[in-house]
């Protein structure tokens, strides 16, 4: 049988929407920067450069995706309409929503960037809801990034701009109570599909760490609602953190190598990053501390080397190769854009 060569793709046509969930990452680190310069006394260099490559990384991510609408509409049709893959437009959201967060202090558009994310952010999780109580999904299209739009909304309440005003704690309170219903909703069918079911694909092993995004982003909703931590909060709080050490055990027993999938790691770590440093600022002794700097020390190797890898794998056209007869390649060029 006679080989062709193999097929040649652009980036904006390979490029996975999954990719925004680098930006979180960045946003979540450079929030955690943050608040740790108030507990521990860090200096703002640290909390500047991440916020930095969090908005670069956004705005070239976001460029690059704007192509791909425009140049690929059938394949951003096609990803949005997959049972799996489609999960992970709530990254986009959710991105928004965070860099809100990010930008706030230094541009006015910040105000702007949350109210966008949060009527995408419902619209998003009203149609991922509807579609699922009206056509149903397969046991084996439920992947553990279906609970994305859930984290979503959750991070509605998270990233509130503003407080204390009618409409705005209106929104964080409904943001609050649909993202915590739903969450009891979405983990129990994905633990189940994955409990009863055949595993998961070992690409697909590091989305398990979105699982515990629910109870570490409810933490800080919930803290932010009720200003103090009390019995639940520390529920959420130490929930999460389990969740994160069992889910840890098992990806890095399962992987091979860096794939760009890895990157939907960084979220939820960040996320739980976050929870840690406002537990310790609520309860400043040793042990909440120690797990702070831990988490924090963690975080920041670990989107280190994603980021190395990541550019590495730009550089070298392989980062987004899905090749399983080894005929699809990715063609970095001036013409990729």
């Amino acid at each position: 049988m006679t080989r062709t060569g193999p097929e040649i793709k652009s980036l904006p046509e390979v490029f996975p929407v999954s990719i925004f969930g680098s930006v979180m990452g960045l946003a979540g680190l450079s929030r955690a920067f943050r608040l740790a310069e108030t507990l521990f006394g860090l200096s703002t260099f640290a909390g500047d450069l991440v916020t930095f490559i969090a908005v670069t990384a956004f705005i070239l991510i976001a460029g690059i995706f704007l192509v791909k609408v425009f140049r690929f509409p059938k394949s951003v049709r096609d990803e949005f309409l997959h049972p799996s893959k489609g999960s992970f437009y709530a990254t986009i959201p959710i991105a928004v929503l965070l860099m809100s967060t990010v930008v706030r202090s230094h541009f006015q558009i910040g105000y702007f960037m949350w109210c966008s994310g949060t009527v995408l952010m419902l619209a998003l999780t009203g149609y991922t809801f509807y579609s699922l109580i009206s056509r149903g999904r397969q046991q084996l299209d439920i992947s553990p990034v279906l609970i994305l739009p859930v984290v979503g909304v959750l991070n509605i309440a998270v990233t509130a701009a503003v407080r204390h005003t009618g409409v705005a704690d209106e929104i964080i309170l409904f943001s609050f109570s649909v993202g915590s219903i739903l969450t009891i909703v979405f983990f129990t069918i994905i633990i189940s599909r994955i409990v009863l079911h055949d595993a998961l694909p070992l690409s697909a092993q590091p989305t398990l760490m979105v699982l515990m995004s629910p109870f570490a982003v409810g933490f800080l909703a919930y803290i932010k609602i009720i200003d103090r931590t009390d019995v639940f909060a520390v529920m959420l709080f130490y929930t999460a953190l389990f969740l994160f050490l069992v889910f840890l055990i098992k990806i890095f027993n399962s992987q091979r190598g860096f794939i760009h999938t890895w990157w939907s790691l960084s979220f939820p770590v960040a996320a739980l990053t976050n929870c840690s440093l406002k537990y310790a600022a609520f309860h400043p002794t040793i042990l909440p501390e120690v797990i702070a700097l831990g988490l924090l020390t963690s975080l920041t190797l670990l989107i280190t080397y994603m980021l190395i890898m990541t550019i590495s794998g730009l550089v070298s056209g392989s980062l987004f190769i899905d090749k399983p007869d080894g005929m699809i390649s990715v063609k970095l060029t001036q013409n990729c854009i």
